[in-house]
């Protein structure tokens, strides 16, 4: 017993004062501390940890059968709602008798390609268009639970296996008046396509309030809900479950893993630990033995002569090379170490010195520089500081090119508007010659200083100007422009409506509020090129197919429509391209563009065709506007991108603009990735305009 304490009395000392016994601990701890640590883990925490682990891994399945679920609704609710707003809608009124209502319908359940009904539903409970022809005219047969649901403020309501989404339909023409309801029943059974039914791992949905999809699980084990959320373990099963939000309140996504699937690794894992660790034991023995001998003998000689130079201060003593290994190349590097040292201290001691002085006095010149304001602050706080800290010397500013034998910093500064550097002049030290190369590098250091600060004062001098100048002018567009121009307007479509005016009258009334909106849009093109520069559009960049995009290009089509139809314009649409296929973009940013070439198109066009077409062209999508219009001539072409220009045979009368729209158009396009073409064969040939997005 007393020879065991004063053994382990004298192990902190023979710690700190042996490697040979910190190196044979360390090894022998890095191999078994490991072993012993996953051995114990995995007898007392194993099988816990495993489920635990397993449980938060498969939660992220539920996660995503619970989001495919609810984003399956959510994108038939924005369905309902983008099919109830549309124009067609008002053919309820007439009961749909062109069945313009239903062939939308049925077509948009095959696109859909899921397994529900589109009906529209006058206030008499008479279905006016359906996606399937039997239920026209018929009696809506859950009209009672309609009007409860929208006594409940709810979108949406239950009926057996189904669930019913529907918005109201209101005239286009007049938003006060309801036309009726479009339904979309969709039938729940067509959910099971985001469960899972493997071997070991099955999910399902239920509804709490019954026991619909719920028999098959609760067959294979108990099954209870313990809140919105949870997880249980049962004797041969791991179950997980979360509840749906929105329409789908009420059901729940629940996920289910055999338990003895999850563990069935855990026994041979364990075996496989303990022989590793008897292996792994006597290796590691065997080798933190050697490796302290191999390292330890040549250390205790390298340290010894080292604490005998630190002792002595000789640098003759040098270490025997015993080895070639990384132990011997230390002791050669040592002694080489130990050879070079002696000579090279008091020259290092003197370099150290120097540098640190002209390291020191160059921050304090630079710490000055930077703070000036101006050039001529600038120039003369240098030559203030230079001769404060070198004051045997002669310094002075010149603005002529130095010449003769005095040593000269010359200082050039950057035009930004030319992007050319400019000789500016030179600080001078008159009467002295510059022998030494860090002196040389120093008044180098300066120079270049001097002439990023008076870069940085011109930058931001000129910067304040053009930002000042800018400010005041979009400040004065905004203010002194569009306030007059909206009272402009405002009068002269009182006098239109309500004036009591001639045909003369009118006509000068109505000229007078065509200018002014022709004002207006040019003042909100400016700004909006205003906003671009300044870097103040926000762009909202998504993925979106082809498919989903087309609407967005009948809309535009159909909203310039009317200016087409009063130049006896033919508008056309086609697409040549893969309707799945997505690109990156902003739809509102790319709707803006749109509409300003399709605008040009129609205004350069008269008693002609215009053709807006989709096409694939390796990794772009091609969106081509094609008009049979004035044409461009070719030595005009350069110019059309140029802010505030129209070129030779658009410039009259009759054309009116400011000029902006394609460099607007394509500014927009920029900033949603995409760029915008001008194709043409000369006057009177048309023009075609190609927008290009990358397909993802």
């Amino acid at each position: 017993m007393m020879r065991t304490y004063k053994w382990l009395s004298a192990l902190p000392g023979l710690l700190r004062s042996s490697l040979k016994t910190k190196l044979l601990i360390a090894l022998f701890a890095i191999g078994f501390l490991p072993y012993l640590f996953i051995m114990l883990y995995t007898l007392n925490w194993g099988q816990e940890k495993i489920i635990q682990s397993i449980t938060q891994t498969q939660y992220a399945q539920v996660d995503k059968i619970k989001h495919d679920v609810e984003q399956q609704m959510a994108s038939l609710k924005r369905e309902v709602t983008f099919l109830s707003q549309l124009e067609v809608m008002d053919d309820m009124v007439v009961g749909d008798i062109d069945k313009r209502i239903s062939r939308l319908l049925m077509q948009k359940k095959r696109d859909m390609n899921l397994d529900l009904e589109l009906l529209a539903v006058n206030p008499d409970n008479t279905v006016i268009a359906s996606s399937s022809l039997e239920k026209l005219q018929q009696p809506f047969h859950a009209f009672s639970k309609l009007k409860k649901a929208i006594s409940a403020h709810k979108t949406y309501f239950y009926d057996a296996d189904k669930i019913t989404l529907f918005r109201p339909i209101k005239a286009s023409f007049d938003d006060k008046r309801q036309l009726g309801y479009l339904m979309l029943e969709y039938r729940l059974n067509d959910l099971n396509r985001y469960n899972l039914n493997q071997h070991n791992v099955r999910s399902v949905l239920i509804n709490a309030s019954d026991s619909s999809g719920a028999k098959e699980l609760q067959q294979a084990t108990e099954f209870r809900l313990l809140g919105d959320n949870g997880d249980y373990v049962t004797d041969e099963d791991m179950v997980l479950y979360e509840e749906l939000d929105g329409s789908m309140k009420g059901w729940y996504a629940v996920y289910m893993i055999k338990k003895s699937s999850a563990l069935a690794f855990l026994d041979d894992f364990i075996l496989f630990l303990g022989v590793m660790f008897l292996i792994g034991l006597f290796l590691i023995a065997l080798l933190s033995y050697w490796v302290s001998n191999q390292i330890v003998k040549p250390l205790v000689t390298l340290s010894k002569t080292a604490e005998q130079i630190v002792a002595t201060e000789d640098y003759n003593s040098e270490v025997e090379v015993q080895s070639a290994d990384e132990i011997g190349h230390l002791s050669e590097a040592f002694n080489a170490m130990v050879r070079q040292t002696k000579a090279a201290l008091k020259a290092l001691e003197e370099e150290n010195r120097f540098r640190l002085q002209r390291f020191v006095l160059l921050i304090e010149i630079f710490n000055r520089i930077v703070q000036t304001q101006s050039e001529k602050e600038c120039i003369e706080t240098t030559l203030s500081e230079l001769k404060k800290f070198l004051g045997e010397h002669n310094f002075r500013f010149t603005r002529r090119p130095a010449g003769g034998s005095d040593i000269a910093i010359s200082l050039y500064v950057k035009d930004y508007d030319k992007q050319e550097q400019h000789y500016y002049g030179a600080i001078v030290l008159q009467g002295h010659t510059v022998t030494d190369h860090h002196e040389a590098q120093f008044y180098a250091s300066v120079g270049t200083m001097i002439m990023l600060q008076l870069d940085q004062i011109r930058l931001i001098k000129q910067t304040r100007e053009v930002s000042r100048a800018k400010s005041v002018f979009i400040s004065h567009m905004s203010h002194e422009l569009r306030t007059p121009l909206h009272a402009i307007i405002t009068s002269s479509q009182y006098l239109i409506t309500y004036g009591k005016l001639d045909d003369e009258q009118l006509r000068v009334a109505a000229n007078v509020e065509a200018s002014a909106q022709h004002l207006l849009s040019m003042i909100n093109d400016i700004l909006e090129m205003a906003k671009i520069e300044a870097g103040k559009v926000p762009v909202e960049i998504v993925s979106v197919t082809l498919e989903k995009l087309e609407p967005m290009f009948m809309e535009v089509m159909a909203m310039l429509e009317p200016l087409a139809e009063e130049k006896e314009i033919v508008m056309n649409y086609r697409a040549n391209s893969n309707k799945k296929l997505a690109v990156e973009t902003d739809i509102r940013l790319l709707k803006q563009i749109l509409i300003n070439l399709l605008s040009n198109a129609i205004k350069f066009t008269e008693n002609g065709m215009i053709t807006f077409s989709v096409e694939a062209s390796g990794e772009e999508m091609l969106l081509r506007i094609k008009d049979t219009g004035i044409g461009i001539e070719e030595k005009d072409m350069p110019q059309i991108f140029n802010e505030f220009t129209q070129v030779g045979n658009t410039h009259n009368g009759k054309h009116q603009g400011s000029g902006l729209g394609l460099s607007l158009s394509r500014k927009l396009a920029r900033l949603i990735g995409g760029d915008i073409t001008i194709l043409s064969k000369g006057a009177h040939n048309g023009t075609e305009a190609i927008v290009s997005l990358r397909y993802l």
